[in-house]
């Protein structure tokens, strides 16, 4: 078998899964879940499960991922996983509770 077929049905084992993550991400009908994890005065949070509704063909882990909203830091999304071939992501929403209140303060500011 020759170099050019070799690379040929690597190529095309790549489109098709290009084609079908396109594919995939066009007909997302997401459904978004959360429940209330741990709560103080300072932070809470939101153990969220999104499902996608079919599996994407992509494996995706974010072990802390930082917030901002109108350039203030409001919370941190962690241990978010996606699995190959799986249709939902896990992950933990901790949001500041001072900082998601004061945030439409501050933009109003002049």
């Amino acid at each position: 078998m020759g170099v050019g077929k070799i690379l040929g049905a690597i190529g095309l084992i790549v489109f098709l899964w290009v084609a079908y993550l396109g594919y995939a991400l066009i007909t997302l009908t997401p459904q978004i879940r959360a429940e209330w994890g741990y709560v103080d005065e300072n932070t809470m949070e939101l153990e969220t499960t999104v499902y996608f509704g079919k599996p994407l063909p992509v494996s995706i882990a974010i072990d802390e991922a930082d917030l901002y909203l109108a350039g203030v830091k409001v919370g941190t999304l962690k241990d978010l996983k996606v699995g190959f071939l799986d249709d939902s992501a896990r992950g933990v929403l901790v949001l500041k509770n001072r900082e998601i209140t004061l945030v439409p303060i501050r933009s109003l500011e002049l």
